[in-house]
């Protein structure tokens, strides 16, 4: 059963409702823990087996929101008075609403290909904990390190 990322989701009405289906990055057996995940000062508190599923309705939050919050700054951008902000901030704003959006958008894509949480370095798996601070993450921390430098 396909689920919204693209990702292949459990069945629950299937034998192997307590497996994964074919992914490498599956967590050990055993009884299901609550995952938590915190975006920005609300928690989210689930059930499921596959954290990235959790990951996936996170982004998808996201995204919806990077697309209004860019509808609506691309509308103040058409209006005379600028919606209140002067140009500079504008532009700035926008800019950073389109590479958020773009993130984001890249996480869903390795979604739906099977390579989220998998750093594009070096192919080691991205740590739960990264994640959850940065949903959209492409690289481990090591990784990530020597980019920045």
């Amino acid at each position: 059963m396909q689920g919204r990322c693209g990702r292949r989701r459990l069945d629950p009405d299937s034998a192997a409702a307590g497996q994964a289906a074919s992914s490498s990055r599956q967590p050990t057996e055993g009884p299901r823990r609550p995952n938590t995940l915190i975006e920005g000062k609300r928690q989210v508190t689930s059930t499921v087996h596959d954290p990235v599923e959790l990951f996936c309705d996170i982004l998808e939050e996201q995204f919806h929101r990077h697309t209004g919050e860019l509808s609506q700054l691309v509308a103040c951008a058409q209006q005379p008075d600028r919606g209140g902000y002067d140009d500079e901030t504008l532009i700035a704003l926008i800019v950073s609403s389109r590479l958020a959006l773009a993130h984001t958008a890249d996480a869903l894509r390795r979604m739906a290909e099977d390579t989220y949480g998998t750093c594009k370095r070096c192919a080691a798996s991205i740590p739960l904990e990264r994640l959850q601070i940065l949903p959209h993450a492409q690289f481990c921390v090591s990784c990530q390190r020597v980019r920045d430098r």
